[in-house]
């Protein structure tokens, strides 16, 4: 049994988000992304450069070279990233699980991205092994503005930024 901090509504096991009030329920009330020490420094050939996917056509693409893979995501909102585990209430927009989210770290509600007009901004939602954009962590809940060529970390899985010019 979790309970809610806000409202002391009792939700079960696992629960995410209060059903009575909507509060993000504490993580550690149950199952964790297991946490573990995130290196200081980015290795380049971890990164891969955008030569390697010339053909973006999104707004955003995240280039996942571990894994020889992209993300594209264009519309203008807010998309939540994390991994998507048995018996989740609320899924992320994004999901990392089929790149290793688990084992990488990557929680369940990990971080989001917000698109608008003017920026694209990476904001980590408190995850348990955090995020880094260029070496720099990620203080949870503030925006950071991504860049053309950012290195962006969610726990240990690295994605490159590329952006539309």
């Amino acid at each position: 049994m979790v309970i809610c901090s806000r409202c002391n509504h009792r939700e079960i096991l696992g629960a995410l988000f209060c059903s009575e009030c909507g509060m993000q329920l504490d993580p550690s009330a149950g199952s964790q992304t297991e946490s573990f020490n995130i290196p200081a420094e980015i290795d380049d050939n971890q990164v891969g450069s955008e030569d390697a996917v010339l053909a973006h056509d999104s707004r955003l693409t995240l280039y996942l070279s571990a894994h020889d893979a992209t993300i594209q995501l264009d519309t203008p909102k807010e998309y939540s990233i994390g991994r998507v585990s048995e018996g989740q209430k609320v899924l992320p927009d994004v999901d990392l699980a089929p790149f290793d989210g688990f084992n990488n770290g990557v929680s369940r509600l990990h971080a989001s991205i917000l698109i608008d007009d003017k920026s694209i901004e990476v904001k980590d939602l408190g995850s348990s092994n955090g995020s880094i954009l260029n070496e720099q962590k990620l203080i949870p809940h503030v925006p950071y503005v991504l860049s053309d060529g950012d290195v962006l970390i969610f726990g240990k899985l690295v994605a490159r930024v590329l952006l539309k010019s």
